[in-house]
């Protein structure tokens, strides 16, 4: 499949790479196919990658697995989360967090309150919404 990015030009990736949103993301319903690339400007080792939509080249977001900056992180994916999702075992799952860059990079926050589930089996995702109070969207690192 072959698509453009808003940052990394014009760029050729497997097929099943693509993951599927059902329903969108929130504020982007009518977009449900992303990938994730790796930063690919630098050779060092980052834990930031993008989230790239393969239907609208300039939307991307800079996602990070939350469990680099805080092991502690938890949460129980609701079962109809895991019946849309058809999520069969913990082996399945991967978890991201958008993160956002107000300024510099020390202001930057993850949203640890609205995950992004994927089966990784099947690519299905969603971005859930942890409602019990204990994330907010804006964490600081």
């Amino acid at each position: 499949m072959n698509f453009e990015t808003k940052y990394f030009g014009n760029i050729e990736i497997e097929e099943n790479a693509v993951i599927h949103f059902e329903e969108g993301l929130p504020g982007f319903e009518d977009k449900n196919k992303f990938v994730i690339l790796n930063n690919y400007d630098t050779d060092e080792p980052v834990p930031f990658m993008w989230l790239q939509s393969t239907q609208e080249p300039n939307l991307a977001f800079v996602v990070t697995i939350p469990f680099f900056m805080r092991p502690n992180y938890a949460f129980d994916i609701p079962t109809e989360v895991c019946e849309e999702l058809e999520i069969t075992s913990a082996e399945e799952v991967g978890v991201y967090t958008i993160c956002r860059i107000a300024g510099s990079i020390e202001s930057m926050t993850i949203n640890l309150k609205s995950p992004i589930v994927i089966n990784s089996k099947n690519r299905k995702a969603m971005q859930m919404m942890i409602t019990d109070g204990r994330y907010t969207t804006k964490e600081m690192f």
